[in-house]
């Protein structure tokens, strides 16, 4: 059965369902991109190709195409576009003209939290994205967050709490208990600053492009936050509560 079609049927019967899955058929993805073409090309991988695309109705999305598998029946995925780059690239790119304020710094961690906690909580079986990072969390045009890139993601089964995987992701950005145990639970979360946050040090790690006279409580109170949720002890950091979807 068609992928896009079972994947709605699956959605319908959630609660607060809307009708905004949109099933495309070959040729007119094949139109849309110039029968993939080499210049709509946005982003190669190892196993899947990413195509930029008009629609019908002018509205630009991203075409995800997978390169494995049966040649026959390729799988596709549609997705949003979203044209403002990656969070790494607006903190550390020189180019970027308009720094971000800590307010919409801020709204954007939240906003990554709260997609974080609804994969580990709200879905039937928690989803462990495995790769959190700036490179990783896309902003459209109003600077909303979009979790990234699922490639390295995995499933934890309802009848498990923790499954063993062989060690990956991004260096740096790894939990701390799971570079020890190589144990992966919904409790897994990404550090990069641990190592400096110290008692005697918390100033200079902070952009100072951020750091106000104003918000230096704030800061403080959302450094101490994530300390937490780095901590080697995985039972004991704070319990993520997602909101009610649908």
């Amino acid at each position: 059965q068609n992928g896009g079609i079972l994947l709605r049927e699956q959605l319908s019967k959630r609660q607060g369902y809307r009708e905004d899955v949109k099933v495309f058929t070959a040729k007119e993805l094949e139109k849309a991109t110039n029968n993939y073409h080499e210049s709509k090309i946005l982003r190669q991988g190892g196993q899947r190709t990413m195509y930029k695309r008009i629609l019908v109705d002018n509205r630009i999305v991203a075409n995800k195409k997978s390169i494995i598998g049966d040649p026959s029946q390729v799988p596709l995925l549609v997705y949003e576009y979203i044209t403002n780059g990656t969070l790494f690239h607006h903190l550390h790119h020189d180019d970027v003209a308009l720094d971000l304020p800590w307010k919409t710094c801020l709204r954007i961690t939240i906003e990554t939290a709260e997609a974080l906690s609804y994969l580990h909580s709200t879905t039937s079986i928690p989803i462990i994205h495995w790769d959190i990072k700036l490179a990783n969390i896309l902003l459209d045009n109003n600077y909303n967050a979009k979790v990234f890139y699922f490639g390295a993601s995995r499933l934890i089964p309802s009848d498990k709490a923790r499954i063993n995987t062989i060690l990956q992701g991004t260096f740096g950005y790894l939990d701390p208990k799971y570079m020890l145990t190589s144990f992966l639970t919904e409790k897994i979360l990404p550090m990069y600053f641990v190592s400096l946050m110290k008692e005697d040090n918390f100033h200079d790690i902070l952009d100072p492009r951020v750091l106000t006279d104003e918000n230096v409580d704030q800061l403080k109170k959302v450094a101490v936050l994530a300390r937490r949720c780095v901590r080697t002890k995985g039972d004991v950091t704070p319990e993520t509560q997602p909101r009610r979807y649908g």
